[in-house]
């Protein structure tokens, strides 16, 4: 599924069966509704404050230099647990935790650690309780 706003660009026929050739529906959103943009704008918001935080000098302009701390932003987002979910928006995705750069270059004890054997294990123990996990955050969410 597509969701989009209502622009030419999304409204025209070539896009239209392009959508269809790929086997995909398109959802239109008005841009000034705030229930259909709610989420993304509480996502942008997320990504603006920490933007703020590590970029802004208020000495100094900015210029471009909040593109160099865009990805860690990004990623700081990725590993912070949601309060409704209680899970990373990585370990949703993915289904496994996330490992840091560092540890891996620097030999944590959970780097040090890996068996691959037993990690296999432990991922098809996961995919079991995935869906489970999947269903108490809609649940969460929900209420």
């Amino acid at each position: 599924m597509v969701i989009t706003g209502k622009g030419t660009q999304f409204t025209s026929c070539t896009f239209m069966q392009y959508l269809e050739d790929l086997g995909s529906k398109i959802c239109f959103a008005s841009v000034a509704h705030r229930r259909s943009n709610g989420q993304v704008e509480m996502a942008n918001s997320e990504v603006l404050r920490g933007l703020k935080t590590r970029a802004l000098d208020k000495l100094h302009k900015c210029g471009r230099r909040w593109i160099g701390e865009l990805s860690v932003v990004l990623w700081s987002l990725r590993m912070t647990p949601n309060r409704a979910t209680c899970q990373t928006p990585f370990s949703l995705v993915y289904g496994v935790e996330e490992v840091l750069p560092m540890a891996l270059l620097y030999g944590s004890p959970r780097s040090l650690a890996y068996d691959e054997l037993e990690e296999e294990q432990l991922y098809q123990d996961d995919a079991t309780l995935l869906k489970e996990d999947f269903t108490e955050a809609v649940v969460r969410v929900a209420c």
